[in-house]
């Protein structure tokens, strides 16, 4: 979970040990592909919302909730394509894979719209 936005904070340069009449934070919140952004949600409001401390009132509003997306395995052509083209060209060195999130939510829509590809 990362905070992306916070309003009601003091500037550092003035910010003392007083209590403030509210404060507001933008959370996000990165989920593994296969849990449902609606569970998690119910569980992240359920922690910051029971046991809050002295009486403080904690309100969650629901954002911009995406599920996430699993590559699926490579066709056996394709994969030897790949293995093959690696070799030739990267001085007989195997093909490696590596992945990084960042439009995660619009893949898994892309899938859904394409099952096949």
């Amino acid at each position: 979970m990362s905070i992306t936005g916070a309003a009601g904070l003091p500037e550092i340069s003035t910010a003392g040990n007083v209590v403030r009449p509210s404060t507001s934070v933008r959370c996000s919140v990165r989920l593994p592909p296969v849990m449902k952004p609606s569970e998690a949600t119910a569980i992240i409001t359920k922690k910051l919302t029971e046991n809050v401390p002295y009486g403080a009132k904690v309100t969650v509003k629901g954002g911009h909730e995406g599920s996430g997306w699993c590559q699926k395995g490579l066709d056996s052509w394709l994969e030897e394509a790949m293995s093959e083209a690696s070799v030739l060209f990267f001085d007989g060195k195997e093909t490696a894979a590596r992945s990084s999130g960042g439009s995660i939510p619009f893949l898994n829509k892309l899938e859904n719209l394409y099952p096949s590809t």
